[in-house]
């Protein structure tokens, strides 16, 4: 998805994505994420000033599954 850059994980199966360059606010992004797309997630700046502009999703699930998530993600932001 145009925008979003997902940091190479260390051997953890929470993903940090970066959302910079989207252009989103958090508000926004927590709509569309979790109202619209029904999608959970957590915000990075529960975890400090450092974790501004990034999210984090727990993709410990069969592929399927996170490939489902994915594309409400993209649909609900109409990339």
């Amino acid at each position: 998805m145009k925008g979003f850059k997902v940091i190479q994980p260390e051997g953890t199966f929470m993903l940090w994505i970066d959302y910079w360059d989207t252009g989103i606010k958090e508000s926004e992004l927590k709509d569309l994420m979790i109202y619209k797309a029904k999608v959970a997630f957590s915000m990075g700046s529960g975890f400090g000033k450092e974790g501004d502009g990034f999210f984090r999703i727990n993709v410990a699930q069969p592929k399927k599954l996170s490939r489902e998530a994915l594309n409400r993600c993209k649909n609900s932001m109409n990339l």
